[in-house]
């Protein structure tokens, strides 16, 4: 017999894939048997022995995994418990021979007999995609809060001046075209960069006549926090069980969704490396081979024993499509209207769901964005340095063509329609992509059309809340000296685009400054469009947009400085 048993108060936990294997093979190797049963009669009697006798060979493997009641089996990615069919030579072979005349009977092959089964029990929990949320929280005192089921991710603020950083990004532009000046591909693609980085020097005031950098002291006015965390990951995995029975009275839970939610609301840049979802599978049970939803579906499927003591809400799958999700935000703006950068240095992946930045400072993306519709939007600028490879604007072709793919057919007008009709877009006031393939699947505008506000309740709801909910705020942090303490509460996004704060000092409505001045698209790369719903547009708006702001409340509206109109034409 073979038995892995977790017993009474154990806790297994895997931060990768988890494999129960019994007499399965794992990496080419498995278990071998070999039996061989011989019987042999010598018969020198003038009576002799039946000549029936007979050997016999039998192999019996019996399998048992055991979660015991208290016991915890979990794991971040996939769980496998399996039990397969050893390789084994059986044998049995029966001789006979008599010296007492002239019989004489030898090598007659005799009954070999071969038997398996497998057994999994689970009275206590069998758990995967057990770090499938994780959310981070930068409070605008800088507290950064962690949600309920998030692991701890190091991070780390530092000063950097704004000049400077500049400054250093131009001289390794610099250093890697020197570098590769025989490549007129890379040598193009980085003057590229080199010209924009140059232009955001010279809006700093650190460019001369000629273009050349300006060396003079430290401007502390330049000066910001940026506040800097480690990869981030979440993970939602399958449980595939090999059984002939599965019984028990525990649970047994595929988490179904994953989420990363990055929320910025602090006065700090906001530096990402890598953040993926990853895992192996969607938050599916799955027993020989079948997905599973309630404990007659195990019942229906177990070979001997045919009532569980499952209860349906223990056992926990995938009822229906859940899209991962990768939400960054940086909401923080001042009474000036200073507002705070996004820097993404690393690879941003969730590569079957929605990948979605929203920022009110420009974002900077410097690895791979991969996902199956991404969402970027800001209502400064974008900025993706160049990358050797593709930059899919729309998402990943490969889980967007899925379903022509999987039938082996490239007919669009079967019913094997993609996965997806193509959301994606990326949104900015001035737009610089470069890369070596540009995948243009998706929508990249450049200027933002028009901006909307339609106040029509008295009930204003807010990010926070209600109304309520930010007095109360307010006052606990006044009465906690609390340096994050605001009197403005941003309203919640349904009322438009234009963003707007309640002033609980004051009861009143305040237009955030709005300042246009987009309406430049720049492009490096060889241009392809991999969409087969025809998504993949090009968008360059001038420099005048429209203002709309209704406000049928009874609050009064205070607006701060607009300027929609800078003559930029579309370029």
């Amino acid at each position: 017999d073979n038995q892995i048993i977790l017993k009474d108060g154990a806790n297994v936990t895997s931060d990768g894939l988890t494999y129960l294997y019994l007499t399965k093979p794992y990496n080419d190797k498995r278990a071998v048997n070999n039996l061989k049963a011989k019987t042999e009669i010598w018969n020198k009697s003038a009576l002799p022995f039946d000549e029936g006798s007979t050997s016999e060979a039998t192999l019996n493997i019996n399998n048992l995994v055991d979660i015991q009641k208290n016991a915890q089996l979990k794991g971040a990615d996939s769980i496998y418990i399996e039990g397969d069919m050893p390789i084994h030579d059986i044998s049995s072979v029966y001789d006979y021979v008599s010296t007492y005349g002239d019989v004489a009977s030898s090598d007659k092959v005799s009954d070999t007999t071969t038997s398996f089964y497998t057994k999994v029990n689970v009275d206590g929990e069998l758990l995967t995609g057990i770090n499938n949320v994780e959310e981070i929280e930068i409070t605008l005192n800088r507290d950064i809060i962690l949600g309920p089921t998030s692991a701890k991710i190091g991070s780390i603020v530092t000063t950097e001046n704004l000049g400077e950083n500049l400054i250093k990004e131009l001289e390794k532009l610099e250093e890697l075209k020197a570098q590769y000046s025989s490549n007129e591909i890379l040598k193009e693609a980085y003057q590229k960069d080199i010209d924009r980085v140059k232009a955001d020097l010279g809006k700093l005031g650190l460019l001369d006549e000629n273009g050349n950098v300006v060396k003079k002291e430290k401007d502390v006015l330049l000066n910001v926090d940026f506040i800097t965390f480690d990869d981030i990951y979440a993970n939602r995995g399958d449980i595939i069980i090999e059984a002939d029975d599965l019984t028990g009275s525990g649970t047994i839970s595929a988490q179904t969704n994953a989420e990363i939610i990055i929320e910025n609301n602090s006065d700090m840049f906001l530096r990402l490396n890598d953040v993926k979802i990853a895992g192996s599978g969607n938050g599916i049970i799955f027993y020989n081979s079948n997905a599973i939803k309630t404990k007659q579906d195990i019942e229906e499927m177990n070979t001997k024993i045919k009532t569980t003591n499952f209860d349906n809400e223990n056992i926990i799958s995938q009822q229906e499509k859940v899209t991962p999700l990768i939400n960054i935000t940086s909401t923080y703006e001042n009474e000036e209207g200073r507002t705070t950068n996004v820097e993404l240095n690393g690879n941003i992946e969730n590569i079957n769901g929605l990948i979605k930045v929203d920022a009110l400072g420009t974002i900077y993306t410097r690895g791979n964005i991969l996902g199956e519709t991404i969402d970027i939007k800001t209502q400064a600028d974008i900025v993706q340095t160049y990358t050797e490879g593709f930059r899919h604007i729309g998402g990943t072709p490969e889980t967007q063509w899925a379903g022509i793919i999987d039938s082996g057919t490239s007919d669009s007008s079967s019913d094997n329609e993609p996965t997806i009709t193509n959301t994606s877009s990326i949104i900015g006031n001035n737009v610089f992509i470069s890369g070596r393939y540009l995948n243009i699947n998706g929508l990249v505008q450049a200027g933002i059309a028009d901006y909307n506000l339609v106040i029509d309740d008295d009930n204003l709801s807010l990010k926070i809340g209600s109304i309520q909910d930010a007095k109360n705020d307010y006052l606990t942090k006044l009465e906690a000296h609390d340096p994050s303490a605001t009197k403005l509460y941003q309203l919640d996004d349904k009322y438009g685009s234009a963003i707007a704060f309640y002033n609980v000092e004051t009861d009143q409505i305040e237009l955030s400054h709005i300042n246009v001045s987009g309406g430049h698209l720049e492009l490096y790369g060889e241009i392809i469009n991999t969409s087969l719903t025809g998504a993949g547009e090009l968008r360059v708006l001038d420099g005048y947009t429209k203002l709309n702001i209704e406000n049928n409340s009874n609050y009064d509206l205070v607006v701060n400085s607009i300027n929609i109109g800078n003559k930029i034409e579309g370029v």
